[in-house]
């Protein structure tokens, strides 16, 4: 069970557009069932040599799971935050998030009075 909650708290560092081999699937998928199922969450989770953010603090992924004809499909994109996207190009953590503690990249050296948080766009919500 521990392995399963770490690979549920751990990074997709790529993203992917794919339709499942039918191989994957354990009987088959009904032919009527038709939609698209999509969760927003935590997807990337920036580590530095010093430090490992938590695990809320992953920048934003909205992953896709699509039904058709007995097909199905999966699809996931990272939420492109103004942060996310400087964060990639430095290539290590720059702004602290809601549950950073310290520095951004653990560095020692901390300033309790910035206030610059990042947006890591991770919550689902619903709309009705």
């Amino acid at each position: 069970m521990l392995l399963d909650v770490k690979r549920l708290l751990g990074s997709l560092y790529e993203e992917y557009d794919y339709e499942f081999d039918p191989a994957w699937v354990e009987g088959e998928i009904p032919k009527d069932l038709f939609g698209s199922y999509f969760r927003n969450g935590p997807g990337l989770q920036v580590a530095s040599e010093r430090y490992t953010r938590h695990a809320f603090d992953g920048d934003g992924m909205v992953c896709c799971f699509s039904f058709r004809d007995g097909r199905a499909w999966f699809r996931n994109k990272f939420v492109r935050t103004k942060g996310f996207v400087q964060e990639q190009a430095a290539g290590r953590p720059l702004f602290r998030s809601a549950f950073t503690k310290g520095s951004a990249d653990g560095s020692p050296f901390f300033n309790p009075f910035d206030l610059d948080m990042k947006n890591v766009a991770n919550t689902g919500g619903w709309c009705g």
